[in-house]
């Protein structure tokens, strides 16, 4: 969660405020790369978390503004400009991010490819769901995020719906409908046991 706080920029500005003041030149590299690094976060990580980090970089440097108005610190007036450079580009990147959760059509490329594959009728879909179940209690977990953090349960059930062309519904219904049977919860997974334990 503190990872946009081992940036060149926040560790710039706050030597800045302990009277180690870096040049506005030095500042604006930092902040170039600093946006990339916000950019990455919210193009590379999965919504939950990148929002988690951006709103505790957020924090950050709302504390790193509030100090510069302490009368024992006076920063060059560019420091102050660069704090809140990176405070309003978080809160622009968060704003897309929240469209981007509630207008996903608006950020498909026209040019992706469907999945050519279909679950089929012949199938209840539960029985997606009863996979998935199985592979999120998996420790550890089998399905990983580019970062290799374990992918969210809600990520990987609207991948598979995508890609197999089924509805599972709600995640947390997902896992509770296949958790609360009293019977049977492991039935498809037996079906593959015996699929692949009968050819000798």
């Amino acid at each position: 969660m503190d990872k946009l706080l081992h940036t060149s920029l926040f560790r710039a500005i706050l030597k800045s405020l302990n009277r180690k003041v870096v040049s506005e030149k030095r500042l604006q590299t930092y902040f170039l790369k600093f946006a990339r690094c916000v950019t990455a976060l919210c193009d590379d990580t999965d919504y939950l978390s990148a929002l988690h980090t951006l709103n505790y970089t957020q924090i950050q440097f709302r504390f790193l503004l509030f100090r510069t108005h302490e009368p024992s610190i006076s920063p060059p007036p560019y420091v102050h400009r660069f704090i809140d450079m990176a405070i309003e580009f978080i809160r622009m990147e968060k704003e897309l991010l929240y469209y981007r959760l509630e207008h996903p059509q608006h950020f498909i490329s026209g040019s992706a490819l469907q999945s050519p594959l279909y679950w089929s009728k012949e199938h209840s879909a539960i029985s997606v769901s009863e996979i998935l179940c199985g592979l999120d209690r998996m420790t550890p977990k089998p399905l990983l995020l580019a970062d290799g953090t374990a992918a969210p349960f809600n990520l990987v059930v609207r991948v598979f719906e995508d890609t197999l062309h089924v509805k599972l519904g709600d995640p947390t219904d997902v896992k509770r409908r296949v958790l609360e049977r009293k019977k049977d919860r492991t039935k498809f997974t037996e079906a593959l046991l015996y699929s692949l334990n009968r050819e000798e």
